[in-house]
């Protein structure tokens, strides 16, 4: 997971995410939501999960999905895709292949002020209140930082 983690935190810092760059995704999977929640914040990026108006509400530089997403207009830099088809080669990533990149140059752990938003789920959340938020990702941090297997 450590190893996955920052291949594709890797990826996300040659893409331009650093501290409070928004990536939002929208996936089926918990186990790749788990992996792109901790790579970003790695690098201290906002984590904004899929849901209808958001994407012209935080304008996110990344976007992860597993689906054809409306992106309302706005362009990203880069859209990594899981079992979907690229449309803009320019733009359009393959997981595999991103996850390959970032193997090449793995990103380390940044340092974070804790009133960064870590995540946008419900309602923002900073990186101050991460292990006490409500939410899954919130529950995740938490096992993780009490060393506990994380139960997806």
């Amino acid at each position: 997971m450590l190893e996955q983690v920052g291949a594709l935190a890797g990826l996300l810092r040659g893409v331009g995410v650093e501290v409070g760059t928004a990536v939002m995704t929208a996936v089926e999977d918990p186990w790749t939501e788990l992996l792109t929640l901790l790579a970003v914040a790695r690098l201290g990026g906002t984590f904004v999960e899929w849901r209808e108006g958001r994407v012209t509400e935080h304008l996110p530089q990344v976007v992860i999905t597993d689906r054809s997403l409306d992106l309302s207009g706005h362009e990203p830099g880069t859209v990594v895709l899981l079992g979907v088809e690229p449309v803009d080669p320019l733009r359009d990533v393959p997981w595999e292949m991103a996850i390959q990149a970032g193997r090449s140059d793995p990103a380390g752990s940044v340092t974070v002020p804790a009133d960064v938003v870590a995540w946008v789920a419900d309602e923002p959340v900073t990186v101050a209140e991460a292990a006490t938020d409500d939410s899954r990702y919130g529950r995740w941090v938490r096992e993780l930082t009490e060393g506990r297997p994380v139960v997806l």
